[in-house]
């Protein structure tokens, strides 16, 4: 069986014997790597910073009391004023006014230059744990904020951070003023709009019931009462002009079977009467007796022959005209009587009859065709002179009185039915107009509510924009200004100079593993065993010769040289960058003398 081929270990002299052989390539690198983390210390510009501090105070009122119109967070306003104070505008006059970017104004562009500003101003909010008022719960609150600016110089530094929190001081007043003046400007402007469409609304309305007066839903049981009592008049009117037709009936009965030209009584008492007048009172009587009896009655037959009689001894015709009288008005009673009773009762009956004998009359008159001329000649000769009959007269009067009743009436019932059918078409459009003005009103109502609101709302926004004006609300106090730099917050050399340290010595000794990884050489009985993976018989030590001897003295020399201009060269870093040496010195003693003292 094959014996497995022997494998050489490292310990800690192998380790130590390699830095030794490759100590010279690894000291030069540590010293080029240590040096231009030195130089990068040296020559790397310093930067200042001067930072100020703002605090956001609230507004003095308690805001119960005078409610801002600035109601957004501290932290949001803040962001708009940063907008707002880097804008280009402002930048570029700054850059122009302490010279700023001096040695970068011929290589950068004024964009450039704007955005390395931008980037060189620091805004950071500083919150705090408060307590919500409005829901009681912890919360976090921004109540101040810091302002800074960086620079090469700390003078410049300094007045650019002052003019910045000047610039935010500034923007803050006018911003919260623009707000409260903008918020009062639109109240106001919109309380006029809505004092023209309230005063637009009034005079619609005003038009509205101007124009409808009587048709307004205010007035609707007016109409409803005045429709009534129309109806009753109107009633009333009908049965007086009902009452007063049977009245001129009956009167004219009276006066078509009297003389108006014979006295009243003769001498003896009894009517005498003159034979014209006479026989229009037997056709009467016999017009009425016909109405009543048969033509064959025994009064029927006699009044017949006195007419005849008559007729002969006077020479007159029948009177058709005067027959024609009686006939309407033995229609019209027909008619109220029909409108009354049966056709059976006998008023009824007795006036059909009349009517028919009226009818046969006249039209026997007419086919004779000689009474018109005379009715015509009887009716001049009555006309042309005056009765003289006091009955007569007295009748006359009561039928005239009674006309001119009849006259009032039929024209006040005329009246009424106008009146009735006015206030009708009023009720009928009286939904509409309601309607219209319902909306008018109800839209009136609710502007004058606007209204109202807003007016309250516009004097809380005058009252809040006297508290803007007078610096009473919520405002940035400058509470630490911008000081001048004593230090430049960058590089921190200190700490290039360690880690330039720490990553020359990492060169150093990686430089070291990767040569000796790159040499082939055999050393030592390991480096015979890794060969030829046996070990050998014996090892004959080095001989050092007074050559090696000489190198070897002279390497030392060197190494501590280096090691001294190092140290050298820390302690000079130390003491112009970091803190003076004697400074040091007395600090290190003042410690060990408290600790052993």
């Amino acid at each position: 069986m094959l014996e497995e081929p022997l494998e050489p270990t490292r310990d800690l002299r192998d380790y130590l014997d390699v830095l030794r052989r490759r100590r010279r390539p690894m000291l030069i690198v540590v010293v080029l790597l240590f040096a231009a983390a030195a130089l990068a210390a040296v020559l790397w510009p310093p930067t200042y910073q001067s930072t100020g501090t703002i605090l956001i105070q609230e507004q003095e009122v308690p805001p119960n009391l005078v409610q801002s119109t600035v109601t957004s967070y501290a932290m949001q306003r803040v962001q708009v004023i940063t907008q707002r104070v880097m804008t280009r505008a402002n930048l570029v006059r700054l850059i122009d006014k302490y010279h700023l970017y001096a040695d970068r104004r011929d290589t950068d562009t004024t964009e450039q230059l704007v955005d390395r500003m931008r980037k060189d101003i620091g805004v950071q909010p500083i919150s705090a744990d408060v307590i919500d008022p409005r829901t009681g719960q912890p919360t976090k609150a921004t109540i101040a904020f810091t302002l800074s600016f960086e620079g090469s110089s700390p003078g410049k530094v300094q007045r650019v951070a002052n003019e910045l929190t000047s610039l935010y001081l500034a923007e803050n007043i006018k911003t919260r003023t623009e707000k409260a003046t903008d918020a009062y400007s639109f109240l106001r402007g919109e309380a006029k709009r809505l004092k023209a469409h309230l005063n637009k609304l009034d005079q619609k309305i005003a038009t509205l019931e101007q124009h409808n007066l009587n048709r307004l839903p205010q007035v609707q049981d007016v109409n409803l009462q005045l429709v009534a009592r129309a109806d009753r008049d109107l009633t009333d009117s009908e049965t007086q002009i009902r009452a007063f037709e049977g009245q001129r009936v009956y009167l004219m009965g009276q006066l078509a079977g009297m003389n108006p030209y014979t006295p009243l009584a003769g001498a003896n008492g009894r009517p005498a009467l003159e034979p014209v007048e006479q026989l229009r009172l037997l056709r009467s009587q016999y017009v009425n007796a016909s109405a009543e009896y048969g033509a064959r009655y025994p009064d029927v037959v006699r009044l017949r022959r006195q007419i005849k009689a008559l007729e002969k001894k006077t020479g007159l015709p029948p009177d058709v005209d005067e027959q024609k009288a009686e006939l309407r008005r033995a229609r019209l009673e027909l008619t109220r009587d029909q409108a009354k009773y049966s056709d059976r009762y006998p008023d009824v009956v007795r006036l059909k009859k009349k009517v028919t004998a009226l009818e046969a009359a006249i039209a026997k008159a007419g086919k004779s065709g000689k009474g018109a001329g005379a009715a015509s000649a009887n009716a001049s000769a009555g006309a042309s002179a005056k009765p003289t009959n006091p009955a007569y007269i007295t009748l006359k009067a009561q039928l005239d009185r009674v006309d001119s009743q009849v006259k009032a009436y039929r024209l006040q019932a005329v009246r009424l039915k106008a009146k009735i059918t006015r206030i009708d078409k009023r009720l009928m459009e009286t939904p509409e107009v309601a309607r219209r003005y319902e909306a008018l009103r109800l839209d009136r109502n609710a502007t004058a509510k606007q209204y109202q609101l807003l007016l309250a709302k516009q004097t809380d926004a005058a009252i809040a924009q006297q508290l803007e004006q007078d610096q009473k609300g919520e405002r940035f106090v400058l509470i630490d200004p911008p000081q001048l730099p004593e230090r430049p917050i960058e590089p921190n050399r200190l700490a290039i100079l360690l880690l330039g340290f720490v990553l020359s010595l990492g060169g150093g000794v990686g430089t070291a593993a990767t040569l000796e990884s790159m040499d082939r050489s055999v050393r030592g009985v390991k480096g015979v065993v890794a060969i030829l993976e046996a070990p050998p018989l014996a090892a004959i030590p080095y001989m050092e010769n007074e050559a090696d001897q000489a190198r070897r003295r002279h390497r030392r020399r060197m190494t501590w040289i280096a090691w001294i201009a190092v140290i050298v060269a820390a302690l000079l870093l130390v003491q112009f960058f970091w803190i003076p040496l004697d400074v040091l010195w007395f600090r290190v003693l003042n410690k060990f003398n408290g600790t052993f003292g």
